[in-house]
C-alpha cells in the first residue's frame, strides 16, 4: 500500500520511471510541512552519528 503522498509528488515519482512497488519498498512518502524540520533534524543527527562512527569526524 502506497503511503501518503501529495498528488504531484506521486505523479513526479511515477514520471521518473519508479514503479509503485519500488516507491513502497523504499518507504518514500510526502513529508507534511509541519514535519520537515523534525525530519531534517533526525536525518542530520543520523548522518553525524555515522560519520563519527566511521572516524570521518
Amino acid at each position: 500500500m502506497i503511503k501518503s503522498f501529495h498528488p504531484q509528488h506521486l505523479s513526479d515519482l511515477r514520471k521518473s520511471g519508479l514503479l509503485d512497488a519500488t516507491i513502497e519498498a523504499a518507504g518514500i512518502y510526502t513529508v507534511l510541512p509541519g514535519e520537515i524540520g523534525k525530519k531534517c533534524s533526525t536525518v542530520h543527527e543520523h548522518l553525524i552519528h555515522r560519520a563519527h562512527h566511521k572516524g570521518l569526524i
